[in-house]
This record gives structure tokens, sequence and C-alpha cells, in this order.
């Protein structure tokens, strides 16, 4: 499998302050406690810790994360039922997100995002169920250093063994896999080794001298990225995670709805892109679908798409089917975040949607 996952998102709006801040109908307490979920720290001396963004931060995020998922299964179980109050906006959203799905296409997306709820309540095996270590939730990229195969390797204390690290048959198959699975050379894949985890990770290599650089630094259009290499899980926060705000808390600036499916906003209007409304919440349960049904699960043909006009079908320099769509993270979060708005937020009587990729209303004909 391919065992490094990133997320690219694009440029989130507001401060961590706001994000903090509290949302209407946010989760209950029958998400599992973050510890029992991850291995994180907010020690500021820690590899990898969170004190920049502290307890709060982390905690409103899974809680974020933890409604985007019912809120999935709800926008899944409306758009099935002609007597709920948003039948309508259901049903566009379902057809547009999953390119006009069957029944059981519709089934197989409801088995996506429950294994992410059922994960966020119970905790458990990740990757598909192949690691059942509890995974770690990390911040920044500092917490690994980049080495390389001739360096001298570590046991799981990090003590220098003496041998090197091509010495091992079994790392030299965890890069020669990497490298197959990107499609490149095995030398242009490292290895990481980390005191956080106590385990080493291969990845590419982000910047030419220091090799403390990882994705954060190195690629600017990450936010955040999972890794599934036994024998654990990783999910690494970027800082601009922690950009964006609670659920909902992005006012919405909707235009009325003139024509379904449209594939670019009307003339002359300015329109509010779905991606102003990305928040840490939406981060995380990106990730979580990742970490939790490994890559198998959440990779389309070719790559993740994170467009959304190509997402939906909607361009034509790239082909995207219903197995892609039910394969791609950032298809469940943007259907989940725009639901989100659908159930809380109105312009005058009718519910904000995002079905077209920016905010509209439809007025009654």
């Amino acid at each position: 499998m391919v065992l490094i996952r990133r997320g690219w998102y694009p440029a989130l709006l507001l401060a961590v302050a706001s994000f903090i801040g509290p949302v209407a109908g946010q989760a209950k307490a029958s998400r599992k406690s973050l510890s029992k979920l991850f291995r994180y720290s907010v020690d500021p001396d820690a590899p990898g810790g969170c004190s920049e963004y502290g307890l709060d931060a982390l905690n409103a995020m899974a809680d974020d994360a933890y409604t985007l998922t019912k809120e999935g299964l709800q926008a899944v179980q409306d758009s099935q039922d002609t007597s709920a109050d948003t039948y309508a906006e259901a049903n566009r959203l379902l057809a547009a997100m999953f390119i006009n799905p069957s029944s059981n296409k519709i089934k197989a997306a409801k088995k996506q995002i429950n294994g992410v709820k059922t994960y966020l309540e119970n905790g458990g095996k990740t990757a598909g169920g192949i690691l059942t270590n509890r995974p770690f939730l990390l911040c920044g990229d500092l917490w690994r250093v980049r080495q390389d195969m001739s360096s001298e390797m570590r046991d799981a204390s990090g003590t220098l063994t003496g041998k090197k690290i091509s010495d091992f048959p079994a790392m030299v198959e965890s890069q020669a896999s990497v490298a197959k699975k990107e499609g490149v050379n095995v030398a242009d894949i490292y290895p990481y080794w980390s005191d956080a985890t106590g385990s080493y990770t291969f990845d590419f290599k982000y910047g030419d001298g220091d090799p403390t650089i990882g994705v954060c630094q190195g690629d600017p259009d990450v936010i955040a990225f999972t890794i599934t290499q036994p024998p654990v899980g990783i999910v690494a926060l970027c800082p601009k995670t922690f950009a964006g705000g609670r659920l909902h808390s992005v006012a919405a600036e909707p235009v009325v709805d003139t024509s379904f499916y449209s594939s670019k906003p009307p003339d002359g209007v300015t329109v509010q892109r779905i991606k102003a409304i990305i928040g840490p919440g939406s981060v995380l349960y990106h990730e979580l679908f990742h970490l939790y049904w490994g890559n198998d699960g959440t990779t389309p043909s070719g790559r993740e798409e994170y467009s959304f006009r190509k997402m939906t079908g909607k361009s034509s320099s790239r082909p995207f089917t219903t197995a892609d769509a039910l394969k791609n993270p950032q298809t469940y979060a943007y259907m989940s975040l725009a639901y989100d708005y659908t159930l809380n937020v109105k312009s005058g009587s009718y519910p904000v949607e995002f079905y077209n990729g920016w905010a509209t209303y439809k007025e009654d004909s």
C-alpha cells in the first residue's frame, strides 16, 4: 500500500482563537476521549507536541470531526427519505458529490463514514485493521529527522545498534515498497527517525540541507498528512490546520441558485467557494479516512482529488467516477461541511447549500 498520505487544502481563513470558541450543535460526549484515540502531547518540550495550540483546540477539532461524521450520515439518510425536511437539498448534494450514485453506492458511502464515526467513538485498529497500536496525533514536522540507508540503525528505544539501516532486510523492503507505490526510484525515498514515535518512516526528501525539514515546511500546499506505515499510524497537523474556525462559524454569503448542477457560477456574480468554510475539524475528518481505512480504501484511481469541480466530474481535465468519489476523503469532507451549513444556516427561510461548490439557496419555484 502507499504508506504516505498527505492532506492538500486551500488556504484557510480564521484565527485559532475563533476556532476554540463554541459552536451550535457541537458533538456530545459520545466521542471517546482524545487520549484513548491518540498518543499526543501539549508539553512544549515534547517532539511533535501541540503546545502552541493547546488541548482545548485539539478537543474542539475532534468534536467537530465527530459532528461531521454524524452530519454526513444524516445527509445520506435524508437523501433517501422523501419526508425529510431537507430531502431535496440532501438529494442534490449526494447526487453532486458522488456523481449520481446508485442506492448501493450510497450504502458504500455510508459505510465509509460509519467507519470513521466508529473509530471516534471506540478507537481500535487502523489502516484497514492492519495496525493495532494506538496512533499518534502530532503537530508540525520537526518530530522526525531525515537519514539515509547508510545511517546507523536505532532500536525502538532510540539506542544505536552499531549496524547500518541497510543491514536490516525489513527496512530495505519498506523503502522499496514505498518507492514502488509512489512510482519513484528507491533512491528517492529516505528513512526518517522519530524520537516521538520511537520508529522509522519512509518519505521523500524535503529541502536539500536541513534534515529536519519535512512535509509542512517543504510543501506550502500541505495542511496535514497521515502515515500508516507499521508499526503505528500517525496523523500530523501542519500549522495551517489551525487557521480556520469551528463548524459553520464562517458567515454564509449565498447567491440565489438559478440552475441545478451548473459547472460555473452565474456570470458577473461573486460567490463564496466551499473552500472558504474549511476548518480544523474537517482537516482531521479528512485525515481520519486515511487513518482508519488505510490507503486502499481512500485513494481514487491515480491520486486523491481536492478540486471541487474535478471531484464532482465537472472538469474534462480529469475523468472522475462514482467509484473514485467513494475513495476520495475530500469528497466526504466537502459533503459533510456542505450539509453542516444546510442543517444549521439559512438565507431567510431557505437552507444554505454548497452542492455546486459555492454557497447558494434555492427559492421555491
